[in-house]
């Protein structure tokens, strides 16, 4: 009986070095850090169930499911686990709805290099400002990465800067891949507010197709 009384009462000050390094990361979704402690813990021959959810309230990193068991505590590692598991899904359901309206992102990759070099279009969107200040939205909006800075080519010329490259040779008005990058972005409809507006000119009546028998010409 007093094992018992004594044992759940200081867990908390009981050290487990086995235990005190599974910290869930930054990225890391619930189901994954549940997981890898899970398999940690059966490697312990020997531990308590409260120095156990001690040690996994320590390591979980602030969230909803973690302000739920401090306001209200689990009696035990079983009903933590059921309770862990309604957040699973929750968190998953949150983040496939983010990433299902989540705009594309535009990076430099081996596999994006091959296409965007192979890619030309007749065409560019018209915009209404500068190529510069749409690199600049569309990298605060994490919409296209930078790569790492380039090395100059011999004889490059210094009064040329691509903020895109980080190099210099040539400016961005002549930088194929960010003219590219941004047109991509611009048709997917996450730069849609750089595109330039022009004024409807009217000529004369203008009738969107047919209706109420009257025919009408398009202007």
């Amino acid at each position: 009986m007093l094992c018992a009384r004594f044992t759940p009462r200081f867990a908390d000050s009981k050290p487990d070095d086995s235990l005190d390094h599974v910290v869930q990361r930054d990225n890391e979704l619930l189901r994954q850090y549940m997981a890898r402690f899970t398999k940690t813990t059966l490697l312990i021959p020997d531990f308590h169930s409260a120095v156990t959810r001690h040690s996994l309230l320590v390591g979980l990193k602030s969230s909803t499911f973690l302000d739920s068991l401090y306001a209200d505590p689990t009696p035990n590692m079983d009903s933590l686990r059921a309770r862990a598991a309604r957040y699973m899904g929750i968190e998953e359901n949150a983040n496939a709805r983010k990433q299902k309206f989540q705009p594309p992102i535009a990076r430099e990759s081996p596999r994006l290099q091959k296409k965007v070099r192979a890619r030309k279009y007749d065409r560019y969107t018209p915009l209404n400002t500068t190529w510069e200040t749409i690199l600049l939205e569309a990298c605060s909006l994490e919409l296209i990465r930078l790569p790492h800075p380039g090395r100059p080519q011999p004889g490059a010329d210094p009064t040329l800067r691509c903020n895109y490259h980080q190099s210099i040779g040539h400016s961005i008005e002549e930088c194929t891949k960010v003219h590219d990058f941004i047109e991509e972005l611009v048709q997917s409809g996450a730069l849609a507010r750089f595109v330039q507006r022009s004024p409807l000119r009217r000529e004369g009546p203008i009738v969107f197709g047919t209706r109420g028998g009257r025919e009408g010409r398009y202007h």
